[in-house]
């Protein structure tokens, strides 16, 4: 059996759907944000607007640390976190609090549209084995999955029962840690900790006051979810889920790729796939158009996951599902991968 590997990035989900901004509330965009969108008070100001400490971060990032593009916008995440000024420490604190509930709200609204994960879905499953595996905090794939396996504790991820499993090695807005006291999530205190070991979950169809666990205006569960900081994010995953996607990839001969949304920037998760030393038969990548998908190929090989074949997509999720892309992964699984290089 080959298994195939379906990573999902932040284009994926904002691929997803036809989220026409008309049909929101004005002044509100609540298409599933890319990196570089995460603090944009044009589009989520609603959500920002709460988290005073996020909200100051949000603008100093934008405005002082970085530059118009994604990685910039992580590099300054990160310097916030390891920054000798406390202030700014405790910005980074509140910043997982806040992505939790744009996230949240974003997957609550949006997650009955999501017309080309219920078309990935639908055609993946028909495979022999499928590991989704997805760097998205949202849950718009985990709803839809749930309609086929109640997704309602952690083991219920990687149920051995079934052809498919769900693998999130960011963390989820669903997800959460205990923490070492009750707190206000819009402000939590500077010295908040919580057990990064421990990781316990609701289901995705909760809302956000029942994810976490609210007494109150009170919580004591810290968003299980890592803080975009660059190519070294740390992996937010509970070492069951890690141990049961390697030992599944090691144990099969090769593995086929799906990659959707996704730049090959985190190199966390391609060591992850690497370290599984198993043979790549088959990569195929879908990004924003053909250049982009082709940079995502050559930081595959450049991790020394090298394919035997591949098929680059000229064009988005959406192009690729509806052109046939789809299709033809699935009915070409085996080969003989005809429009392969």
């Amino acid at each position: 059996m080959t298994p195939l590997v379906a990573i999902l990035g932040a284009g994926a989900s904002r691929g997803s759907g036809d989220f026409d901004p008309k049909l929101r509330k004005v002044g509100e965009d609540l298409r599933p944000p890319l990196t570089v969108d995460l603090f944009d008070e044009s589009q989520y100001s609603s959500v920002l607007r709460q988290y005073d400490l996020a909200h100051q971060a949000g603008r100093l990032i934008t405005q002082e640390l970085a530059q118009d593009d994604a990685l910039g916008l992580e590099h300054a995440l990160h310097g916030l976190s390891i920054s000798a000024f406390p202030h700014h420490k405790h910005m980074a604190v509140a910043v997982p609090p806040y992505l939790q509930h744009l996230l949240h709200d974003v997957s609550d609204s949006l997650y009955a549209d999501v017309l080309n994960y219920d078309r990935l879905i639908e055609r993946l499953l028909r495979l022999p084995y499928v590991f989704f595996v997805s760097l998205n905090y949202d849950v718009l794939l985990d709803r839809r999955l749930n309609g086929h396996h109640q997704l309602s504790d952690l083991d219920a991820y990687i149920d051995n029962g079934r052809n498919w499993s769900l693998i999130k090695p960011h963390g989820s807005v669903t997800w959460f840690h205990p923490a070492s006291e009750l707190y206000v999530p819009a402000i939590p205190p500077l010295d908040l900790s919580w057990d990064q070991a421990r990781f316990q979950c609701v289901s995705p169809t909760a809302n956000l006051g029942l994810t976490r666990g609210m007494r109150g205006a009170y919580t004591e569960r810290y968003p299980a979810l890592a803080m975009p900081e660059g190519p070294d994010d740390t992996l937010v995953l509970p070492d069951a889920h890690r141990d049961f996607f390697l030992g599944k990839l090691q144990s099969a001969r090769e593995i086929d790729v799906l990659v959707i949304g996704y730049s090959g920037l985190d190199k966390q998760i391609l060591d992850l796939i690497a370290s599984a030393n198993c043979k790549l038969r088959h990569v195929t990548v879908v990004d924003q158009n053909l250049e982009t998908a082709t940079e995502v190929v050559e930081r595959f090989r450049a991790s020394g996951l090298d394919p035997v074949w591949r098929y680059v997509a000229d064009g988005d999720f959406a192009s690729w599902v509806n052109d046939g892309g789809l299709n033809l992964l699935v009915d070409e699984y085996d080969g003989p991968y005809t429009r392969s290089s």
